[in-house]
């Protein structure tokens, strides 16, 4: 994962938690759905450097 990756899981992070607060008014929403959508971006990128990996392998043997 790089800087990029990380920087734009935190600014979507941020905006989401933001949007939550504003439009649910509740600490519940406004701390539980960024860490989900933090979650699901991780594992967006561990799979996708997952499968870069695996493919860069196969190129190279």
């Amino acid at each position: 994962m790089t800087k990029d990756g990380l920087a734009l899981i935190v600014l979507v992070v941020l905006g989401v938690g933001l949007l939550s607060l504003v439009l649910m008014k509740s600490l519940l929403w406004a701390v539980g759905f960024p860490i989900a959508f933090a979650v699901l971006g991780i594992v967006c990128y561990g799979a996708e450097a997952l499968l870069m990996k695996n493919k860069n392998k196969q190129t190279n043997a």
